[in-house]
């Protein structure tokens, strides 16, 4: 994974990845979420997780299915 598709806006404020319908209720069934700064998945997340750590980049803005789709990061 590399930090350059991370996209920041002018300010510097990272932009969220989008997600599908498909993609997340998927990942509901399987008890995944996502990191919504580099869109990498991780395994054994609770569906209303919140700002978890990111292997893949560091950041520590990985969320469950459920949040994603709360906070309107929807495709």
């Amino acid at each position: 994974m590399s930090l350059k598709s991370i996209k920041r806006s002018a300010s510097g404020k990272i932009i969220p990845k989008r997600f599908s319908v498909e993609r997340l209720e998927r990942a509901s069934d399987e008890n995944m979420g996502f990191c919504v700064a580099c869109g990498c998945e991780k395994e054994a997340c609770e569906p209303d997780a919140r700002r978890y750590h990111c292997e893949s980049c560091g950041f520590n803005l990985v969320f469950g299915a459920e949040e994603i789709a709360l906070s309107g990061w929807l495709k």
